[in-house]
């Protein structure tokens, strides 16, 4: 697999997701909701398992921010063979205080279609 930053193919799917990490890290939460299909699956990285639908993900959301200070950057997006799209981001996590609490790489997988996220699995990080 081979990132790009910025992805070449500017798809519907691509441009989302940009418009998604970029609405995640302004914690603007309708914003992202509207990227997702109404029965969208999400790994939740905090919890463990995964959320299901709009309003376990705004909970979510909601309350990660209110404890936590997460900042995404897009690396490169490669697209698979099977037509989904993989995720290299920049994950900075801080305490609300600002103490960093982690600060790595993490790769997210996405199912989609027309510019909706049908589903996000975090693969690595």
């Amino acid at each position: 697999m081979v990132f790009s930053a910025p992805c070449a193919d500017r798809t519907p799917d691509v441009l989302a997701l940009y418009a998604l990490y970029d609405a995640f890290n302004a914690r603007a939460v309708e914003q992202i909701l509207a990227r997702l299909a109404p029965d969208v699956v999400w790994t939740d990285w905090l919890g463990g398992g995964q959320l299901h639908g709009h309003a376990a993900l705004a909970d979510h959301w909601h309350g990660q921010f209110l404890a936590l200070d997460p900042q995404a950057a897009v690396r490169g997006i490669a697209i698979e063979d099977d037509g989904r799209l993989t995720v290299s981001v920049h994950l900075v996590v801080r305490a609300r205080d600002g103490t960093i609490l982690g600060d790595g790489a993490v790769t997210h997988r996405y199912r989609m279609g027309d510019g909706k996220v049908f589903s996000m699995v975090a693969v690595g990080g």
